[in-house]
């Protein structure tokens, strides 16, 4: 099934599992934050079949493909995400979009639950601003309460 790599929903739920009915330390947890967008293409084989396939895009590369393709993109809450999608020689084709975005919420999970910090995969995948995200997220700002405040009025938009 195509999904997100790691939807900020999902994320939560599992950190709280782990919290709280597994007893991991708070102090000695770090989040995992992906780097990455998968891109899933779903298309229909000449006998029928359905055949759903995907590879990883850098963060540049996920953006370049949605434009390139005028895929439709829209906020997804769940997901805390852009969500993209678009039709290509019989196949449609779905991401959702790791973008700073995606890391403002993400990383403030780490200042929510007071984790040890974030770790991600993989720093060649990365764009530059997400660099200012972590940093403000995990360095600047004091408490989850803070980062709600300045957070508030936010209003996704795809560049």
């Amino acid at each position: 099934m195509a999904g997100s790599v790691a939807q900020v929903s999902w994320q939560e739920k599992i950190l709280k599992r782990v919290l709280e009915q597994e007893g991991v330390p708070r102090e000695k947890l770090l989040l995992g934050i992906p780097f990455y967008t998968r891109l899933w293409k779903e298309a229909t084989d000449e006998s029928g079949k359905k055949k759903l396939t995907s590879s990883a895009l850098t963060m540049k590369q996920a953006k370049n493909v949605i434009i390139e393709n005028k895929a439709k993109v829209e906020w997804d809450e769940e997901s805390g995400q852009f969500y993209a999608e678009y039709t290509k020689d019989n196949a449609i084709y779905k991401l959702w979009l790791e973008d700073a975005n995606s890391i403002n919420l993400k990383s403030s999970l780490a200042q929510k639950y007071r984790l040890a910090g974030t770790c991600a995969w993989s720093i060649y995948f990365v764009s530059e601003d997400i660099w200012d995200v972590l940093n403000k997220n995990l360095k600047e700002i004091e408490s989850y309460q803070e980062w709600l405040e300045q957070n508030r009025s936010n209003q996704y938009k795809f560049p």
